[in-house]
């Protein structure tokens, strides 16, 4: 939560007017953006929202551990550019679909 509010840029607030509200997907690109982008690796920290005083929640990884995730935000980006988000989130390959027709899940 702390990261994607960060890469959302939008906090808890309500989405102005005229500006898109950002579907789970895109959400998610943005969040292996941001960390991909390697601001865990030199940058200023992520302070937690939800405690009263500064905690940076990225203080304990070693910067052997910022790298790694940074490199591993990369790979995932990598994966979800080329449509095998499936990889990511370890769930099986879906069945490819014919043109035109919608997943099972929204046919009514």
């Amino acid at each position: 939560a702390v990261v994607s509010t960060q890469s959302t840029g939008k906090g808890f607030s309500p989405v102005p007017p005229g500006r898109p509200h950002l579907n789970a997907p895109e959400v998610l690109r943005r969040v292996f953006e941001l960390i991909a982008s390697g601001f865990v690796v030199d940058g200023p920290g992520l302070n937690d929202p939800c405690e009263k005083e500064p905690v940076d929640v990225l203080a304990h990884l070693t910067k052997q551990e910022r790298e790694d995730l940074t490199a591993s935000a990369q790979y995932a980006l990598r994966l979800m550019i080329f449509n095998q988000l499936y990889k990511i989130l370890g769930i099986p390959k879906p069945a490819p679909q014919k043109f035109g027709q919608l997943p099972r899940a929204v046919m009514v």
